[in-house]
Protein backbone atom coordinates (compact mmCIF):
# COMPACT_ATOMS: atom_id res chain seq x y z
CA UNK A 1 0.00 0.00 0.00
CA UNK A 2 0.88 3.59 -0.42
CA UNK A 3 1.53 4.06 3.60
CA UNK A 4 3.44 1.36 3.81
CA UNK A 5 5.65 2.34 0.67
CA UNK A 6 6.26 5.80 2.65
CA UNK A 7 7.32 4.73 5.46
CA UNK A 8 9.92 2.39 4.25
CA UNK A 9 11.28 4.68 2.24
CA UNK A 10 11.19 7.20 5.09
CA UNK A 11 13.20 5.05 7.69
CA UNK A 12 15.71 4.23 4.79
CA UNK A 13 16.74 7.68 3.74
CA UNK A 14 16.83 8.41 7.99
CA UNK A 15 18.95 5.25 8.93
CA UNK A 16 20.56 3.34 6.26
CA UNK A 17 21.28 0.67 8.20
CA UNK A 18 17.65 -0.42 8.70
CA UNK A 19 17.35 -3.61 6.54
CA UNK A 20 13.88 -5.18 6.76
CA UNK A 21 10.55 -2.18 7.67
CA UNK A 22 7.74 -4.61 9.21
CA UNK A 23 4.26 -3.27 9.66
CA UNK A 24 2.15 -6.62 10.28
CA UNK A 25 0.62 -7.84 13.23
CA UNK A 26 0.72 -11.70 11.89
CA UNK A 27 3.32 -13.35 14.59
CA UNK A 28 4.20 -16.28 11.37
CA UNK A 29 4.70 -13.00 9.36
CA UNK A 30 7.15 -11.53 11.58
CA UNK A 31 8.97 -14.54 12.78
CA UNK A 32 10.01 -15.63 8.76
CA UNK A 33 11.16 -11.90 8.31
CA UNK A 34 13.23 -11.69 11.78
CA UNK A 35 14.68 -15.17 10.46
CA UNK A 36 15.87 -13.88 6.99
CA UNK A 37 17.12 -10.10 8.48
CA UNK A 38 20.83 -10.05 9.54
CA UNK A 39 21.12 -6.52 10.51
CA UNK A 40 19.12 -3.63 12.03
CA UNK A 41 14.60 -3.76 11.62
CA UNK A 42 12.14 -1.20 12.57
CA UNK A 43 8.63 -2.45 13.33
CA UNK A 44 5.56 -0.31 14.18
CA UNK A 45 2.65 -1.53 16.04
CA UNK A 46 -0.89 0.27 16.67
CA UNK A 47 -1.96 0.15 20.56
CA UNK A 48 -5.33 0.93 21.64
CA UNK A 49 -7.84 3.41 20.15
CA UNK A 50 -10.00 4.93 22.33
CA UNK A 51 -12.82 7.68 22.65
CA UNK A 52 -14.42 8.74 26.01
CA UNK A 53 -18.01 9.54 26.55
CA UNK A 54 -18.65 13.01 26.76
CA UNK A 55 -18.29 15.02 29.56
CA UNK A 56 -20.51 17.56 31.37
CA UNK A 57 -20.42 19.91 28.29
CA UNK A 58 -19.97 17.54 26.01
CA UNK A 59 -16.32 16.86 25.94
CA UNK A 60 -14.70 13.84 24.83
CA UNK A 61 -11.26 12.48 25.49
CA UNK A 62 -9.55 10.61 22.66
CA UNK A 63 -6.18 9.16 21.77
CA UNK A 64 -4.39 5.81 20.63
CA UNK A 65 -1.01 4.33 21.41
CA UNK A 66 2.07 3.81 18.35
CA UNK A 67 4.97 1.93 18.87
CA UNK A 68 8.28 1.83 17.08
CA UNK A 69 10.65 -0.93 17.84
CA UNK A 70 14.37 -1.26 16.50
CA UNK A 71 15.56 -4.65 16.78
CA UNK A 72 18.72 -6.51 15.46
CA UNK A 73 18.11 -10.63 15.59
CA UNK A 74 20.40 -12.25 17.56
CA UNK A 75 20.39 -15.87 15.68
CA UNK A 76 22.02 -19.10 16.57
CA UNK A 77 25.51 -17.84 17.01
CA UNK A 78 26.40 -16.57 20.48
CA UNK A 79 26.93 -12.72 20.94
CA UNK A 80 28.75 -11.94 24.46
CA UNK A 81 27.67 -9.07 26.54
CA UNK A 82 29.83 -6.45 25.21
CA UNK A 83 28.21 -7.45 21.23
CA UNK A 84 24.78 -7.23 22.43
CA UNK A 85 25.20 -3.83 25.04
CA UNK A 86 27.09 -2.56 21.86
CA UNK A 87 23.30 -3.31 19.59
CA UNK A 88 21.58 -2.17 22.07
CA UNK A 89 23.09 1.06 22.10
CA UNK A 90 23.17 1.37 18.71
CA UNK A 91 19.21 0.51 18.33
CA UNK A 92 18.04 3.00 21.04
CA UNK A 93 20.33 5.90 19.37
CA UNK A 94 18.57 5.01 15.89
CA UNK A 95 15.15 5.31 17.98
CA UNK A 96 16.03 8.57 19.21
CA UNK A 97 16.96 10.01 15.66
CA UNK A 98 13.59 8.18 14.73
CA UNK A 99 11.73 10.47 17.45
CA UNK A 100 13.52 13.32 16.46
CA UNK A 101 12.65 13.31 12.98
CA UNK A 102 9.11 12.64 14.39
CA UNK A 103 9.18 15.95 16.34
CA UNK A 104 10.49 17.76 13.73
CA UNK A 105 7.46 17.14 11.41
CA UNK A 106 4.99 17.28 14.13
CA UNK A 107 1.94 20.04 12.48
CA UNK A 108 3.30 19.40 9.28
CA UNK A 109 -0.36 18.85 7.72
CA UNK A 110 1.30 16.68 4.89
CA UNK A 111 3.58 14.62 6.99
CA UNK A 112 1.12 14.47 9.90
CA UNK A 113 -2.47 15.22 10.45
CA UNK A 114 -1.72 15.47 13.95
CA UNK A 115 -1.00 18.64 15.64
CA UNK A 116 1.52 18.36 19.09
CA UNK A 117 1.01 14.50 19.05
CA UNK A 118 4.57 14.46 20.25
CA UNK A 119 3.98 16.57 23.10
CA UNK A 120 2.41 13.23 24.44
CA UNK A 121 3.25 10.27 27.02
CA UNK A 122 6.63 9.01 25.48
CA UNK A 123 8.12 6.27 26.60
CA UNK A 124 11.44 4.40 25.49
CA UNK A 125 11.91 0.41 26.60
CA UNK A 126 13.96 -2.39 25.87
CA UNK A 127 12.27 -5.19 24.07
CA UNK A 128 12.84 -8.47 25.45
CA UNK A 129 14.41 -11.38 22.99
CA UNK A 130 11.36 -13.64 23.65
CA UNK A 131 9.30 -11.24 22.90
CA UNK A 132 9.96 -10.01 19.20
CA UNK A 133 11.24 -13.41 17.62
CA UNK A 134 14.81 -13.70 19.41
CA UNK A 135 15.76 -10.23 18.58
CA UNK A 136 16.87 -7.76 21.19
CA UNK A 137 16.52 -3.62 20.65
CA UNK A 138 14.52 -0.55 22.25
CA UNK A 139 10.96 -0.08 21.75
CA UNK A 140 9.03 3.93 21.53
CA UNK A 141 5.76 3.76 22.86
CA UNK A 142 3.48 7.48 22.04
CA UNK A 143 0.45 7.54 23.80
CA UNK A 144 -1.85 10.23 22.34
CA UNK A 145 -4.48 11.68 23.98
CA UNK A 146 -6.77 14.57 22.74
CA UNK A 147 -10.33 16.64 23.73
CA UNK A 148 -12.98 16.54 21.24
CA UNK A 149 -15.39 19.20 21.31
CA UNK A 150 -19.23 18.85 19.94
Amino acid sequence: TELYADMKTASVQLIPAIEKFIFSQNEKSIQEIVDKTDGYLMMVEYGPIRVSTPNDVGNRESGFGLSVIIAHHLFTRKYDTASEALIMDQCLEYLKQIYEEMKRVDGDADACPLKNWTNSAVDFAPIEPQALCQAIGWNLTITYSSQLEF
